[in-house]
């Protein structure tokens, strides 16, 4: 929600800005110039990025524009069930967690906590880090270099939409100059047939 605030001020300011400064804010609404800059900064962007980049960076924006993320709650519920689990395993020893961890829809534990279990990303963390210490594939005290690299892979996942982003913000001002000289070369043809 944040971010449409900051749009709106943005906004908001460069048009009144620009109406302090004696202009007119209809001249700004050209919908040629519109769509030959948002076109060519999307086509580029499709040239430039695999499509699952694109795929997450249309989810990522359309999720800031919605307001969605992690709140408060969710955090708590997550310290919960990690607590009941953990109580579980320590109780009974790890391998009473397969059960949850074999299908959290159906575990007594998981199933308390929906939020969380509905997130397929978080979900499948817990389980993907959980899983080799109740196998006794690994040690405990490995459990923090594979949940870096786990971590660390997923960051990199979720950097492809600012990647994205960024390159088309860079490619704006040659765009903008495109659609100046097109728009240059659109006026000098209206002013060589005489129609103003």
């Amino acid at each position: 929600m944040t971010a449409v605030v900051g749009i709106v001020i943005v906004l908001g300011c460069t048009a009144g800005g620009f109406l302090l400064a004696g202009g007119k804010l209809a001249s700004l609404f050209h919908l040629s110039e519109w769509i030959l800059i948002c076109g060519i900064a999307g086509g580029l962007s499709v040239i430039a990025s695999p499509p699952s980049a694109l795929k997450l960076t249309v989810s990522s924006v359309l999720g800031v524009l919605k307001g969605s993320g992690s709140s408060r709650k969710d955090f708590e519920e997550m310290l919960q069930l990690l607590f009941e689990l953990f109580t579980i395993g320590r109780k009974n020893g790890l391998i009473a967690l397969d059960e949850h961890m074999e299908d959290p829809a159906a575990s007594s534990i998981l199933s308390k906590y929906q939020t969380f279990v509905s997130d397929g990303h978080r979900t499948s963390f817990l389980i993907n880090n959980l899983r080799p210490i109740i196998d006794a594939k690994i040690k405990p005290e490995q459990l923090p270099g594979l949940m870096k690299a786990d971590i660390h892979s997923l960051e990199e996942e979720y950097e492809k939409p600012i990647t994205v982003l960024h390159l088309a913000a860079e490619s704006l001002p040659a765009v903008g100059i495109c659609a100046a000289v097109l728009g240059n070369i659109v006026t000098k043809g209206v002013l060589d047939q005489g129609d103003c």
